[in-house]
């Protein structure tokens, strides 16, 4: 497969994993999709394509990642450059599908998560650090509301039930 086809493929083939995570962050097929099948089929891609680049000559060439030069001449060649991009392709989703996951274990409403995941879509970290700026002044928010220890009971109930708890009205 040619550099550029396999460029092509792999930009078509997160477009499903970042849609899952903004239609349907919640449904069990997503999180199974984006980390069971696609993070890894890309992850597979980047490391057969950077084996063949590190071994283009006939011998193994540990890539030199220490200097700007180095990295410049790794990228130099379109099968080297593919490298890196699947590389920020499956990392990128991987970053989104987490925000997805940690918003809904800080029940941060999903609407307010796909500006994040846009931008991480886009920019990578830019795009984290939306996320995690609007968690962290989201926790501020629900720190200062004050939360009750005892929850409500509706209108006509003198006790509710949570797990072995048992709450039960006042009668003082």
């Amino acid at each position: 497969m040619s550099a550029d086809l396999l460029f092509k493929v792999c930009n078509m083939a997160v477009l499903p994993g970042w849609l899952l995570l903004v239609i349907a962050p919640r449904w069990r097929y997503s999180q199974m999709a984006v980390f069971g099948i696609i993070i890894p089929i890309l992850s597979l891609v980047y490391a057969s394509v950077l084996i063949k680049v590190t071994t283009s000559g006939g011998s193994f060439e540990a890539p030199d990642f220490s200097s700007i030069e180095s990295i410049q001449a790794l990228m130099s060649n379109k099968l080297g450059f593919v490298a890196g991009w699947v590389h920020y392709l499956a990392f990128d989703l991987f970053v989104g599908a987490w925000i997805t996951r940690d918003a809904a274990a800080n029940r941060v409403n999903h609407f307010l998560t796909i500006p994040a995941l846009f931008f991480t879509f886009m920019a990578g970290p830019f795009g984290l650090i939306i996320y995690l700026v609007m968690r962290q002044v989201r926790r501020r928010e629900a720190i200062a509301e004050p939360q009750p220890i005892v929850p409500y009971l509706a209108e006509g109930e003198s006790s509710v039930s949570i797990g072995a708890d048992t709450f039960e009205e006042s009668t003082e």
